[in-house]
């Protein structure tokens, strides 16, 4: 993300386009942080699988039809 352009709030302004997105990623973020604590990742590492469980559904943002 650091070498992107992608942002944290873009994760927010899903739910412009569905709720039901907005959910699903926030929802997928929380299952990959859990999953990565348990298995003892690095916190940064934990982050990461985190932020990316957020979004992995980031396209949705822009795109016109769902």
């Amino acid at each position: 993300m650091a070498h992107g352009k992608l942002e944290f709030i873009d994760v927010f302004l899903i739910i412009r386009k569905d709720d039901h997105s907005y959910t699903l990623c926030t929802n997928t973020g929380m299952y990959c942080l859990a999953l990565a604590n348990k298995l003892q990742m690095k916190p940064e590492a934990v982050r990461e699988i985190g932020l990316g469980g957020m979004l992995f559904s980031i396209g949705k943002k822009i795109s016109p039809i769902m």
